[in-house]
């Protein structure tokens, strides 16, 4: 797949509407018509030329280029709004400071991606593989992570306002100090989860397993818990206020503060 050729033509870009500018600038490269093979063309982006760059990207966005694997690349600072990356091999890549905003980047692998201090408000991951990806001091509002794959990622410090879980797996997932106000966690799995000082407040968790989580000064007021799985979850600092209970489970390891009573909407697993 890495040895494919593409032949781009001055024609071509006429054709998809391209201004004169860029198409001046695809010339000075490359002449008249150029034949591409992929490592030539990932050469290009290393060298982060914003020129080639925008021309790249926005041949990309008008599908004269098929998808292939950015794997290893160094997309950081740079201006990615709206971006295409479905199905791409994006393992490893550096998108460090970059605008993701309005990405897409539905079933692409981003194993030991670094999305750290990016702004992805309103990008889609659904059934993205993002194990042991950093999204560290990221703004992820409104984001789509239904069925994702975010084992063992970083979530630190970052702001997932109205972030959409549903599905997702969160085995060892980080999101300690995080912002998920308003989010939807319907049927993830949070087994293991650091949650500490997290604001999970108005969050539905609706079916989601919390077993083992740690939820230090975790915030889930305002929370939905029906059908919940408690079970060896410490929730003696966690701010509990005005928290939906029903048919929540929980089991003799689980701890709440001393001032909970506990009532018939929690059921104690055998």
């Amino acid at each position: 797949m890495q040895n494919m050729k593409i032949t781009l033509s001055v024609a071509q870009l006429r054709e998809a509407n391209f201004d004169e500018r860029s198409v001046a600038e695809f010339k000075l490269c490359f002449g008249e018509e150029v034949e591409i093979l992929w490592n030539p063309l990932h050469e290009l982006l290393i060298r982060k030329d914003p020129q080639l760059q925008n021309l790249f990207f926005t041949l990309l966005n008008k599908q004269l280029l098929p998808c292939f694997s950015f794997a290893n690349f160094d997309l950081s600072n740079m201006d990615l709004h709206g971006i295409d990356f479905r199905h791409a091999n994006l393992k490893h890549v550096n998108f460090s400071n970059s605008n993701l905003t309005e990405a897409c980047f539905d079933h692409a692998f981003l194993e030991d991606a670094n999305l750290q201090y990016t702004n992805c408000d309103g990008a889609s991951f659904y059934n993205t593989n993002l194990y042991n990806a950093k999204l560290c001091f990221a703004k992820l509002n409104n984001v789509d992570f239904r069925f994702a794959d975010l084992r063992y990622a970083a979530f630190n410090t970052t702001i997932l306002k109205k972030a959409d879980f549903y599905y997702a797996n969160l085995i060892n997932t980080n999101f300690s100090n995080a912002d998920l106000k308003n989010a939807v966690l319907c049927s993830t799995n949070l087994m293991n989860a650091n949650l500490h000082n997290a604001d999970f407040s108005n969050t539905d968790l609706f079916y989601a397993n919390l077993t083992g989580a740690l939820t230090d000064n975790t915030n889930f007021s305002g929370a939905i818990l029906t059908r919940t799985n408690l079970a060896s979850t410490n929730l003696n600092n966690c701010n509990l206020s005005n928290v939906y209970f029903n048919s929540t489970l929980y089991d003799t390891y689980t701890q709440f503060p001393d001032d909970f009573k506990i009532t018939k909407e929690l059921i104690l697993l055998p």
